[in-house]
């Protein structure tokens, strides 16, 4: 199939609306996990879109909410679990100038209700049940009262789409949104608010412009490839940005998308074993299930050509289980954020240091910054920091919290790491994670790294819980592989030829699931109060 015409994008709908154009029947989105999952072709998804950019440039912001950013573009929040619409919602906003706003239908009622009220869209999309909840806690409501919201509801159906049957491109009543000379936004300005998973309190807004995904766009199919003839199985849920970015990016470089409505190990066996997939996008928690899931029913997948994941280090474990799983499959893993887009690459393909991040993507300059501001040494531990063209452009709340900003023209969420002679990034922890036990710095880590290291080990979490003697008392919870038991003797051995005494875990615990935020990461928070509390999914080893 041809590439899509060359152009010189200001929008992230851009190279969407030119695959399209030129190869209308192309699949673009497959959802399901059935014998016969639903399939939606390039043509339908821009008549889709069109018809939603039409509604949207009609709208005006509305005068009677009050925003402290953003307040000349119509907002529209998309309150949806897997399904086309947020795609089809998502890029009709950003073609007509708007800002969509991915909320998760997983937050609880108390997260959604404070967060639309201060911060309230002009039009909610999501499901009936989704907003009847709201009506019966009486949220809704008052939003109305106060600021005129709309809201469109749609079928409590998880695999229906919006079709536009017959196609509807040439339609009188549709402005002719392909013609790049009717809508020329600054591509400057924002068109997408994603919020973090709230672990530890209220969701922060984080703003992204065209112009940092556009940037992000061409880097990645530098390093990524993404090519038409590929698909690509994206297997978590769209709120999350990894799953969310890679859906758009997908669909902008004309691959074909296949997404899970929810994610079980066995659907995306599934979808492997039945469709085209040429590539797997997931967070490790993901890729881990999915591996163990290969790995019980002795099979393997040849025909995936690349792995990447996102949003937490990949296991020594987990990078073998993969490779056994996909054996002709390049696994590709970048550090990030939300908030600064890539920033370093380890592939499988490539010579890099067993703990390391690897080293920075291209048009991407990482330095290691002391409290002084001055650059740290080789090896010598500092804050994280990045010049890139790709960066978000701030929070909804410029108070929100001391995650990203902006110092000396350095860029940082407040990671934490090192830079060896060779340029490879290795990370420490957040600067909020860092824990002092008997007057030793400790950041958890690089604890569960050397944890990692030892087979029986399938996941570790390092806490501190409050000692009046020494400052932080280091606990570790443990997930065990298959088949073992915790021997705390031969673990707290293993790490002392790796780390000195200080700090090795005082108190362990094994744990059959740990818990998760909406994102598929570990939720620190949860475990943390389960700690406290003597939960009793925790057991305790002496």
């Amino acid at each position: 199939m041809p590439d899509s015409k060359t152009i010189q994008p200001n929008r992230i709908t851009d190279g969407l609306i030119a695959f399209a154009t030129q190869h209308p029947e192309a699949i673009a989105l497959t959802i399901g996990t059935s014998q016969t999952p639903l399939h939606w072709t390039y043509g339908e998804m821009l008549d889709s879109v069109q018809a939603i950019a039409a509604q949207v440039s009609a709208l005006s912001p509305n005068e009677t909410i009050n925003r402290q950013a953003l307040p000349q573009q119509p907002w529209v929040a998309l309150l949806l679990p897997n399904r086309a619409e947020l795609l089809t919602y998502f890029f009709g906003t950003a073609l007509a100038g708007g800002v969509a706003m991915v909320l998760n239908p997983d937050w609880s009622q108390a997260q959604i209700t404070t967060l639309l009220q201060r911060w309230t869209p002009d039009v909610l999309v999501t499901e009936i049940p989704i907003l009847e909840g709201l009506k019966q806690s009486g949220m809704w409501e008052t939003l109305q009262r106060h600021s005129n919201i709309k809201a469109i509801a749609l079928p409590n159906c998880e695999l229906k789409a919006i079709r536009a049957t017959p196609r509807q491109a040439n339609a009188p009543n549709l402005p002719n949104l392909t013609n790049p000379n009717l809508l020329t936004p600054d591509s400057s300005l924002p068109f997408y608010i994603g919020f973090t998973s709230g672990t530890t309190g209220q969701p922060k807004g984080v703003i992204r412009s065209h112009q940092s995904w556009i940037n992000s766009f061409q880097v990645s199919r530098q390093v990524f490839g993404f090519a038409p003839d590929e698909t690509l199985l994206v297997p978590g849920s769209l709120v999350h940005s990894l799953s969310l970015y890679t859906a758009i990016e997908a669909l902008t470089q004309g691959a074909a998308l296949h997404l899970l409505p929810s994610f079980h190990p066995k659907h995306a066996l599934h979808c492997l074993s039945s469709e085209p997939i040429t590539r797997l996008v997931a967070v490790p928690t993901l890729l881990g299930a999915i591996a163990r899931a290969i790995q019980r029913r002795h099979s393997s997948f040849p025909s995936i050509r690349s792995i990447i994941s996102a949003g937490s280090k990949l296991s020594p474990k987990l990078r073998h289980q993969l490779q056994q799983g996909f054996p002709n499959a390049a696994v590709l893993e970048y550090y990030g954020a939300s908030e600064l887009s890539f920033i370093s690459l380890a592939s499988s393909q490539d010579n890099v240091p067993l703990h390391s991040v690897g080293r920075p993507f291209p048009e991407v300059t990482v330095s290691i910054r002391l409290p002084t501001g001055e650059a740290a040494s080789i090896g010598e531990i500092g804050q994280i920091s990045i010049q890139s063209a790709m960066i978000c452009s701030g929070y909804l709340d410029p108070t929100d919290g001391t995650g990203f900003r902006v110092e000396q023209g350095w860029a940082t969420v407040g990671d934490r790491g090192w830079l060896d002679d060779q340029g490879f990034l290795y990370l420490a922890g957040r600067e909020r994670d860092m824990l002092i036990c008997n007057g030793v710095n400790v950041y958890p880590a690089e604890v569960e790294a050397a944890l990692l290291d030892h087979p029986d080990v399938e996941e570790a979490i390092v806490l501190g819980l409050p000692d009046d003697c020494r400052g932080d008392r280091l606990c570790v919870v443990v997930k065990l592989s298959d088949g073992h038991l915790l021997d705390r003797a031969n673990l707290t051995h293993h790490l002392r030829t790796r780390l000195e005494p200080a700090k090795c875990p005082r108190q362990w615990f094994v744990i059959d699931t740990l818990p998760l935020t909406s994102s598929s990461k570990v939720d620190r928070a949860t475990l943390l109060s389960q700690l406290l509390s003597n939960h009793p999914s925790l057991q305790r080893v002496r």
